[in-house]
C-alpha cells in the first residue's frame, strides 16, 4: 500500500448494502435468476450488481425472470438480515 492512502472501507458480516443477480444455469433451468443481498454468503456463479430501484423492480415482477433468494431475504425490510 502506497503511503498516505488509507486501505479501502471494510464491511461487516452484517453489512447488507447493496444487491447483485445471479444468473438462471440455463435456458431451459426452471429457476429464473436469483436476487441477493450483496453479502450472501450462498451466491455460486458470477453475480451482477444491481441498484436498489433495479432489485426492488425484480422482486415485485412476476416471477418469470427473477426471485429473491431464500437464504438471504432481498426483498424484506432493510436491515434486518433473512
Amino acid at each position: 500500500m502506497r503511503r498516505g492512502t488509507s486501505p479501502p472501507p471494510r464491511r461487516s458480516a452484517g453489512d447488507s448494502r447493496g444487491f447483485v443477480v445471479e444468473k438462471r444455469l440455463h435456458v431451459g433451468h426452471p429457476l429464473c435468476s436469483t436476487v441477493h443481498r450483496a453479502d450472501c454468503t450462498v451466491i455460486q456463479r458470477n453475480a451482477n450488481p444491481i441498484d436498489g430501484g433495479d432489485d426492488r423492480q425484480a422482486l415485485t415482477g412476476d416471477g418469470e425472470f427473477f426471485h429473491a433468494c431464500e437464504f438471504c431475504r432481498p426483498g424484506g425490510p432493510p436491515g434486518i438480515p433473512g
